[in-house]
């Protein structure tokens, strides 16, 4: 399921904030709605643009794991598209930046930075996150980290094997505080 907000309005009251404050109280305000739906699956997508810049937002709710805490863990997956728009109107060298956002209890513990956003979306099995790169051409592998006992400070990409070795990324997890 898809929900599409096109949003100008930045939710910007009383702002006494630095515009990178306002943007990170947005960013988190977007997650928050996916997180506080619970629907696995929903991806919600925005649109932020000016006559020079554009910034897109696109969120999906993974899933949560109970882990050996008694505390829920819950996973987004959040890719922003950003870039100038030229005097044509057309956006030049769209960049983009992917995260697996993490929470506790609805408590924003942090993210894992995982590139561009060659992910296929991540999901929940058994108490593990399962990730796979896009090109199954190339990265015939899928790698599922297990989240029960803790959270791990970095993680291992798999993407291939040639003799015995696997090849991947290494991924680690910025806290939030």
């Amino acid at each position: 399921m898809k929900l599409y907000l096109i949003s100008i309005v930045l939710l910007i009251s009383n702002c006494n904030n630095s515009i990178s404050n306002t943007k990170k109280d947005f960013e988190i305000l977007m997650e928050e709605l996916v997180l506080k739906n619970g629907q696995i699956g929903l991806e919600i997508f925005t649109k932020l643009k000016n006559e020079k810049y554009l910034e897109e937002y696109k969120m999906i709710y993974i899933g949560q794991i109970f882990n050996s805490k008694n505390d829920f863990l819950h996973f987004l997956y959040r890719l922003n598209y950003s870039g100038y728009i030229n005097s044509k109107g057309n956006v030049d060298s769209k960049h983009s930046l992917a995260r697996i956002v993490v929470y506790k209890n609805f408590e924003r513990l942090g993210s894992y930075y995982v590139g561009g956003g060659g992910f296929k979306i991540p999901y929940i099995n058994n108490k593990a996150l399962v990730l796979k790169y896009d090109d199954d051409d190339k990265c015939k592998l899928e790698t599922k980290i297990n989240f029960f006992d803790s959270i791990p400070r970095s993680i291992y990409i798999k993407c291939n094997e040639s003799k015995d070795k696997f090849h991947g990324d290494i991924y680690t997890f910025e806290n939030e505080k």
